[in-house]
């Protein structure tokens, strides 16, 4: 039971994830490499600040 609860707590929230990077103001960032440390993940932008 716990581990289907948690699986769908993160599917959740993978859901709602952000698909798009913006600064403060709400301008989408262009052109943007944002990585995890000590991993092989991360997210580059477009030009119209939208990770893929």
């Amino acid at each position: 039971m716990k581990l289907t609860t948690l699986s769908l707590f993160l599917f959740t929230l993978n859901a709602f994830a952000q698909n798009k990077i913006v600064s403060n103001n709400g301008a989408p960032i262009e052109y943007v490499n944002i990585g995890i440390v000590g991993t092989h993940k991360g997210t580059i932008s477009d030009e119209h600040g939208n990770s893929f």
